[in-house]
């Protein structure tokens, strides 16, 4: 009999740390987890659901964090029936053995409190995580863009140091006035040597 732990990371730390506690002290041999990056796949469930032999057990956080909706939980509650795995939710203090949570009163009262909100958390951790994605693609946008302007300034920069005039170098740079270019040497000190020069010869 071996024993296997799993858990999708989300913003709970403190909860999901003291799971992952709780599961090494049961003895769990390996502690899977999968991250937002992998939400619709989640390998790590796929390869620990494999891996799940008769008379095994298999612990998890939650019901609701481990599986993605109530067709994949009627799957699931099938093929641990039929391999007679033994099934523990901490949060949801379930144990399909009988052993443990035994202050949860009326088992099966229980069981169908836990049901019953298993859709509606499902819901709320995929938004949850959705909106993660999305907050995490901005940031990264931004960096790009910041990145971006790095680069068109050092640009801007190493050619006038080279001795291209600014016309070519405006045209260059994308900016829609040769202002921008000047402001982008200028904040970064450098010394406007070929434009002083033509203003000297024109006052002469």
């Amino acid at each position: 009999m071996a024993k296997f732990g799993y858990y999708f990371d989300t913003d709970d730390r403190e909860e999901l740390a003291a799971a992952f506690r709780w599961m090494s002290d049961f003895g769990c041999e390996e502690i899977a987890k999968d991250t937002i990056e992998y939400e619709k796949l989640r390998p790590q469930w796929q390869q620990t659901i494999e891996r799940l032999r008769n008379g095994d057990v298999l612990v998890v956080y939650k019901l609701s964090n481990a599986i993605r909706g109530a067709r994949e939980l009627l799957f699931f509650m099938e093929f641990c029936r039929i391999r007679e795995i033994r099934i523990l939710s901490i949060a949801d203090r379930i144990d399909t053995g009988g052993e443990l949570f035994a202050d949860t009163g009326n088992v099966t009262a229980h069981l169908f409190d836990v049901l019953a909100v298993f859709t509606s958390e499902v819901a709320t951790l995929k938004n949850r995580v959705a909106s993660k994605v999305r907050t995490n693609k901005k940031k990264l946008a931004k960096r790009r863009v910041g990145l971006s302007k790095l680069e068109r300034n050092t640009n801007i920069i190493n050619l006038y140091k080279s001795g291209y005039p600014i016309e070519q170098i405006w045209k260059l740079s994308g900016f829609r006035s040769r202002s921008s270019v000047f402001r982008v040497l200028n904040d970064a000190g450098v010394k406007l040597q070929r434009g002083y020069t033509r203003r000297k010869e024109k006052e002469q």
